[in-house]
């Protein structure tokens, strides 16, 4: 795993800039954004186990989720169906299936109180925090480090494109030709594009359950 301090210099080092530009802590926000933008197309797994169902139908998800990938029923010893709701169906399924409704929990579509089940998810990557020590490891796999470190610079110039777009509104020189009014503005989006080309390099984020 990729240390911050490295991921950190290397967007200091495409940015050609000190920290009297850019300050160390908006570099810290670009990474900790960057690392949530990756999320779509790379995601860490985890697994709740042994969760009783003490609501009827309700599972309390822990708070990191990000997206349910597959439920199995400890109780019954097999793995539930994603439940897809279908308007034009009048009844509910016999089966015990689940869907991620709503916000923080899962819906059974049965009373399945006092059962034990197993949640496998998505989660979230550990975000960076200031009061650790720069050299800790992230837990971003190595192979993202490039699309994290486009997508940090990509940030922390669309800061200083906004700065440099209030500053441009004071300007009384017409320039000749097609001047670029804002360029760290482009570069950004430049380096965004970037961002997403790495991402489409990373392995197919394969679910259990569609």
């Amino acid at each position: 795993m990729s240390k911050y301090i490295d991921i950190h210099q290397r967007v200091r080092s495409l940015l050609k800039g000190g920290t009297g530009t850019y300050p160390d802590l908006i570099i810290l926000d670009g990474i900790n954004a960057a690392i949530n933008a990756i999320l779509p197309w790379l995601s860490k797994r985890a697994i709740e186990k042994g969760v009783v169902v003490t609501s009827g139908s309700l599972i309390d998800l822990p708070d990191d989720v990000y997206l349910v990938d597959a439920v199995y029923s400890v109780t019954d010893e097999k793995w539930l169906r994603h439940w897809v709701i279908n308007p034009t169906l009048g009844t509910f399924p016999s089966d015990p299936m689940w869907i991620e409704y709503p916000n923080g929990y899962l819906t059974l579509s049965i009373d399945c109180t006092d059962e034990v089940m197993d949640v496998y998810y998505y989660t979230t990557w550990t975000e960076v925090d200031t009061s650790g020590s720069a050299s800790d490891n992230m837990d971003t796999p190595p192979f993202a480090d490039l699309a994290i470190i486009y997508y940090a610079t990509a940030y922390v110039l669309a800061s200083s494109a906004v700065s440099a777009a209030q500053l441009r509104q004071f300007n009384t020189k017409i320039d000749s030709g097609s001047p670029d009014d804002n360029p760290l503005r482009d570069t950004s989006n430049m380096l965004m594009q970037r961002f997403i080309n790495e991402v489409k390099l990373f392995p197919s984020l394969e679910r259990a359950q569609k």
